[in-house]
C-alpha cells in the first residue's frame, strides 16, 4: 500500500509563518509566547527582537526599539541590530496575521520612518508577547550599554598620567619656580659637595629639588591660578584654575624632571629662534644671562613671542618662558 504524503507548505519569509506553522515546528509551552517562538525559529535576529519592541515601552519610560540613542549609535557594528526596512515590512505583516481586526496596509513602497510609526502606532497586544520582547530588549540594552561604560572606564585608565589639557602643565610650572622650591632651585646646576654626593643614598639626606616640586604638584592643598596674560597668548587672557582635581593624577619625582627637561628643551629652541630674529637684544645665546629676557621697551610694542611657536608645540612653553624671566630665573631653567 502506498501512502501518499503532502509536503508541508514552504515558508517564504518570517512574516509568512502562522500560529499553526509555530506550534508544528515547537512543542507547545503555555509559557512560551507566539513572539518567543517566532524569534527562536529565524534565529534570535536581533533586528527583528528590536521590531517586535517598536511601540513598547520600559519600566521608567524608555521607548523600546529605538536604535537612534545609546548605546546603539555608538556601536561599532550597528548593522547587527538596526532593522532594514524589509525586517520592519515583514513585522507589520505578522501583526496584522495575528490580529484579525488590523488590515494589513499596503507598505511595500513606505520609507522606513512610515514603517517605524506604524509599528509604534499599532504595538503588539498579547501580554506574553510584550513581557517577552520587553525583558530581552531590555537585556540587550543593559548589556551594551555596560559594555560602553566598560569601554569608557578603560579609555579614562589608559589616559591617566597622559596629559592631554594644559592645566597639568601649567600646575607643574607654578611648582617650579615656588617659593617653598626657590632656595633648591638656585642649586639645581651647582656640583654636590662631598657630603651631600655621600648622603644621596641616606635615608637622612635632605629633599631634592624634583622630589620637592613633586610634592607640592600632589599637594592638593597647594591650589594655584594661571596669571592673566593676554599679551602673551589669548589663552592667557583669563585665569585657569590649576587646582589638584584639574590635573589627572600623581607624579613622581622623575616625571616631574623628564616633563621640565622636555619643556625646557622645546623652550631654548623658541627662544634661539626669537632671539635670532632680532627681537632679543643682540642676539644673545643660551650662555648668556640674559638670554630670552624680554626688555620693558619691548614689551611697550607688544608681545610677539606666541608667532614663534613651533607647530605642534603648545602654548604652556610660551608661559615657562614667562614665569623664568619674569621670576629672574631664566638661566637657571
Amino acid at each position: 500500500m502506498t501512502v501518499i504524503t503532502t509536503p508541508p507548505k514552504p515558508i517564504q519569509s518570517p512574516a509568512d509563518i502562522t500560529e499553526e506553522d509555530l506550534a508544528n515546528i515547537l512543542p507547545p509551552n503555555p509559557s512560551v509566547g507566539l513572539a518567543e517562538r517566532y524569534f527562536n525559529v529565524n534565529g534570535c535576529r536581533l533586528p527583528e527582537l528590536m521590531a517586535m519592541a517598536m511601540g513598547l515601552t520600559s519600566v521608567d519610560g524608555r521607548e523600546l526599539g529605538n536604535t537612534d540613542i545609546e548605546p546603539f549609535v555608538s556601536m561599532k557594528f550597528r548593522k547587527k541590530v538596526v532593522p532594514t526596512a524589509k525586517d520592519l515590512m515583514e513585522e507589520i505583516k505578522r501583526r496584522c496575521k495575528l490580529d484579525s481586526s488590523k488590515k494589513a496596509p499596503s507598505c511595500r513602497h513606505w520609507n522606513k520612518d512610515k514603517l517605524v510609526s506604524w509599528l509604534k502606532e499599532n504595538p503588539m497586544s498579547d501580554v506574553i508577547d510584550r513581557v517577552f520582547v520587553q525583558l530581552e530588549e531590555e537585556k540587550l540594552f543593559n548589556m551594551l550599554t555596560k559594555a560602553a561604560e566598560e569601554k569608557t572606564e578603560t579609555a579614562k585608565k589608559n589616559q591617566t598620567g597622559a596629559w592631554v589639557t594644559l592645566e597639568p602643565y601649567l600646575r607643574l610650572i607654578e611648582c617650579f619656580f615656588h617659593d617653598d622650591n626657590r632656595e633648591l632651585l638656585m642649586r639645581t646646576n651647582k656640583a654636590l659637595t662631598r657630603d651631600e654626593l655621600d648622603a644621596r643614598n641616606s635615608d637622612q639626606r635632605p629633599v631634592d629639588y624634583w622630589e620637592a616640586v613633586a610634592r607640592i604638584f600632589n599637594d592638593d592643598s597647594y591650589v594655584f591660578f594661571s596669571r592673566m596674560l593676554p599679551e602673551l597668548h589669548p589663552t592667557f587672557a583669563d585665569v585657569i584654575d590649576l587646582s589638584f582635581d584639574k590635573v589627572p593624577g600623581t607624579i613622581s619625582a622623575q616625571e616631574a624632571r623628564r616633563r621640565f627637561s622636555d619643556c625646557r628643551a622645546k623652550l631654548v629652541k623658541i627662544v634661539s629662534k626669537w632671539e635670532l630674529s632680532g627681537n632679543g637684544f643682540g642676539q644673545r645665546t643660551t650662555e648668556e644671562p640674559q638670554f630670552g629676557h624680554m626688555e620693558e621697551e619691548q614689551l611697550e610694542e607688544g608681545d610677539n613671542r606666541s608667532s614663534f611657536l613651533d607647530s605642534g608645540t603648545r602654548e604652556h612653553i610660551l608661559y615657562l618662558w614667562h614665569v623664568a624671566d619674569t621670576e629672574e630665573v631664566m638661566k637657571t631653567s
